[in-house]
C-alpha cells in the first residue's frame, strides 16, 4: 500500500485563494454599491416625475377658461398647489425663500417645484395662430433635486384645451 503523506495546505493554494478573494469582494463590493446607487437614483426621479404629474393634474382641473395667461408661481394657483402638497405629504411644503418656487422635502431630500403656465398663441410655435389665443394653454414643471454632487432635473410639458 502506497499511501501519501498529507501535511497540510501549500503556499501556493494559500496564495491563490487570497488572489482569487481579493479580485471576488471587491466586484461583489462594486456591484451592490451599484445596484444601491442604481436604486436610489431611481427612487428620486420617480419621486420627483409623480410630483411634476401631481402638479400638472391639478392645473389642469382648473381647466382653460380658469387659467390667466403667464402663470408664475405668485399666483392663486401656486398657493392652492402648496396647500395641496402639504396635505399629500404631511407639511412638508413650503415657498421659497424668492417666492418663485414650492420647496418640498420628503424622505431626506429637496425637491424645487417650478412651474409655469403659457398661452399656446404666446409660444415660439404658436405665433400667428389667433384660434389658438386662450384656447389652448401649455403647462411646464420643473423639478430639481439633488443626486450626489449634482442637481438633476424632470422637466414635462403638456397642453390643455
Amino acid at each position: 500500500m502506497n499511501f501519501k503523506k498529507k501535511n497540510g495546505y501549500v503556499g501556493i493554494d494559500i496564495s491563490i485563494a487570497l488572489i482569487i478573494i481579493m479580485i471576488a469582494i471587491p466586484t461583489i463590493v462594486g456591484i451592490i454599491y451599484n445596484i444601491s446607487k442604481s436604486k436610489n437614483d431611481t427612487v428620486k426621479k420617480t419621486e420627483a416625475t409623480s410630483i411634476a404629474i401631481n402638479i400638472i393634474e391639478t392645473v389642469k382641473g382648473y381647466g382653460v377658461a380658469g387659467l390667466s395667461n403667464d402663470i408664475t408661481y405668485d399666483d392663486q394657483i401656486s398657493d392652492d398647489l402648496l396647500d395641496r402638497f402639504n396635505s399629500i405629504y404631511n407639511n412638508a411644503a413650503t415657498k421659497s425663500d424668492d417666492n418663485k418656487s414650492i420647496i418640498l422635502e420628503k424622505n431626506d431630500v429637496t425637491y424645487e417645484i417650478n412651474f409655469e403656465v403659457t398661452d399656446y398663441a404666446s409660444t415660439e410655435e404658436g405665433i400667428g395662430i389667433e384660434a389658438a389665443s386662450n384656447v389652448v394653454k401649455l403647462i411646464k414643471v420643473k423639478v430639481t433635486y439633488k443626486q450626489g454632487k449634482d442637481l438633476k432635473d424632470v422637466e414635462i410639458q403638456t397642453a390643455i384645451n
